[in-house]
């Protein structure tokens, strides 16, 4: 049985990348939320859906309950 994953995609610079993925990690816990992926990524960059999709898709299924993890594209 799959368990779903939150996906969040986010557009924010480095500088507030930590404290976002701080907030949404806490907000999961608390939520009981079992697993989450956490992505960055620059709008203006080239291939950047591609990038995304290629994460989402090689990522959710092996995400191990009480993951959380973040990249940063």
């Amino acid at each position: 049985m799959l368990l779903p994953v939150l996906r969040q995609p986010a557009s924010v610079s480095e500088e507030f990348s930590q404290e976002k993925f701080d907030d949404w990690e806490n907000a999961l816990i608390f939520w009981a939320i079992d697993r989450g992926l956490f992505l960055s990524y620059n709008p203006r960059a080239t291939d950047f859906v591609n990038q995304i999709v290629n994460i989402l898709l090689s990522n959710s299924d092996n995400l191990s309950i009480g993951s959380y993890l973040k990249f940063n594209l």
